[in-house]
């Protein structure tokens, strides 16, 4: 009777609970048709893209910060010539007319060509409530979608889809025998012939799928370029101050530019704010330490005074300022996802026994799309240590 009622309801269209639930796969072979939003081949690639192992496709643009980096374009094919310099990767550009072009990629910028990260609609370990931030910004629409690895079930995976202004969450199932599905009477040898599927009909879904979610946020490099990703010190003369964004206790932030090529962040500090060598030493675990939710620390430069630090900029400044203008009018969903992008950040400093000592409005970054990271997390201990270290020796003195 329960299986009878159950196709009585598949035929009025209507969806059982099983069919509302999320899902699971194997990539295997692309189809030769890619389906909206993944990621376009280059229509100029070289013949040699089609027999090699090595070839990677680009996910964002990158413009060449040094006459060693190369330059490319999304959806440029690369061949991969060498990995040994870990974050940044030796290729060749795979193009008709610029086969030639050799130079140094950032590897977080690339993916294998018939790996699931060279899909568009892929976002990997984002949470639910992640999926629901991105899919709702304005810059998605109706119908917008996204695949995301299940929270629940490691190995498997989740289709968040865009309904208006909601956002519907659906689990992918693996078959025992290989394949995927939402509901067992539609099943997939592959995530991309489920993707195609449910962009031709609904099927149960609560709309057809329509293009890939945006991604908005680029991700950041491991420091300015292959020569400084391992090198802290880097000369004074690459940069250039353009204009002060402001200024605090212990100096000012300037936008800059480093080489002429890339913008960045400049903070100068005062003399005498701090001590050189603490700060130096906690300088390179700052470095270190890498997460979406923190600002990028890419170089120092210490030998003379004053100390320049040179980070990530961040278009919006600092989240007081932002509040009190361009931001005055956030609304409350907004405000608490910003505030679990820093929440996120400060868990991963925890994981790593770091104590940020000042977290503050005023040291938290927006970005575009209201991206938050957390920043001077290690300038606060320095300050710290120092101004004791001051005070004992005027205590000494005293006595």
């Amino acid at each position: 009777m329960g299986g009878c009622f159950s196709r009585f309801r598949r035929c009025l269209g209507l969806k059982d609970e099983e069919e509302r639930k999320e899902t699971k796969v194997e990539m295997q072979e692309i189809d030769p048709v890619p389906p909206l939003g993944f990621v376009p081949v280059n229509p100029h690639q070289s013949p040699a893209a089609m027999a090699n192992d090595k070839i990677y496709v680009a996910l964002y643009d990158y413009n060449a910060r040094t006459t060693d980096d190369l330059s490319f374009k999304k959806g440029d094919e690369v061949e991969v010539l060498d990995k040994s310099e870990g974050d940044w990767w030796k290729a060749r550009l795979l193009h008709k007319h610029s086969s030639n072009l050799i130079g140094y990629v950032p590897s977080n910028y690339v993916a294998a060509r018939k790996s699931l990260n060279s899909y568009a609609w892929y976002f990997g370990s984002a949470k639910r409530s992640e999926a629901e931030r991105l899919l709702l910004m304005s810059q998605n629409k109706h119908a917008s979608f996204l695949i995301r690895d299940s929270e629940s079930t490691p190995g498997d995976f989740s289709l968040s889809v865009r309904d208006q202004q909601a956002v519907k969450h659906y689990r992918i199932r693996r078959l025992d025998h290989g394949g995927y599905f939402i509901a067992r009477r539609a099943a997939f040898n592959s995530l991309h012939d489920l993707i195609l599927h449910y962009q031709t009909i609904t099927d149960g879904l609560c709309v057809r799928l329509g293009r890939a979610c945006c991604k908005l946020e680029v991700p950041q490099t491991a420091g300015l370029s292959h020569d400084t990703a391992d090198q802290w010190e880097i000369d004074r003369s690459s940069l250039t101050l353009t204009h002060k964004l402001g200024e605090g206790q212990f100096g000012e932030v300037h936008e800059g530019r480093w080489n002429k090529t890339t913008k960045v962040a400049i903070k100068t500090l005062k003399s005498g704010s701090m001590d050189k060598e603490e700060f130096l030493r906690e300088a390179q675990l700052m470095k270190k330490l890498r997460h979406p939710k923190l600002v990028q620390l890419y170089a120092v430069c210490s030998r003379n005074e004053p100390i320049y630090i040179v980070a990530e900029l961040m278009s919006n400044g600092a989240l007081n300022k932002y509040l009190q203008g361009a931001g005055r009018m956030l609304e409350t969903p907004t405000l608490i996802d910003m505030g679990a992008q820093v929440a996120s950040g400060m868990a991963y400093l925890e994981t790593n026994n770091y104590i940020h000592r000042d977290l503050a409005a005023r040291n938290i970054l927006v970005g575009q799309n209201n991206i938050c990271k957390v920043a001077d997390f290690g300038l606060a201990r320095v300050t710290q240590v120092f101004l004791e270290v001051e005070n004992l020796r005027n205590s000494s003195l005293q006595e």
